[in-house]
């Protein structure tokens, strides 16, 4: 899988570039040593946190989610098939 996140050797990145890489250090870090293509992994990590992040979000979206009015739920995008992924939490 090929997805948009960054590019792979970290060189000539723009100012927008290192502040992406800076938001995604964490989810980079979480799944160092894991099995897989390794940027995948840390998308489909930072997808994770991302969701996560939206459901605390505010107390209106973290009510809804706790009553079960309301499911926020992350996807991968494959660039080289075009297929979109469910990401599970």
């Amino acid at each position: 899988m090929r997805s948009g996140v960054c590019n792979r050797s970290g060189r000539n990145s723009s100012r927008k570039d290192r502040s992406l890489i800076q938001a995604i250090q964490p989810a980079v870090d979480t799944v160092k040593g894991q099995t897989g293509d390794p940027v995948d992994n840390a998308a489909i990590e930072n997808i994770k946190r991302g969701v996560e992040q939206l459901k605390a979000a505010t107390p209106i979206l973290s009510e809804k989610v706790n009553a079960g009015q309301l499911q926020i739920a992350g996807a991968f995008y494959d660039l080289d098939t075009g297929e979109v992924f469910l990401i599970k939490n």
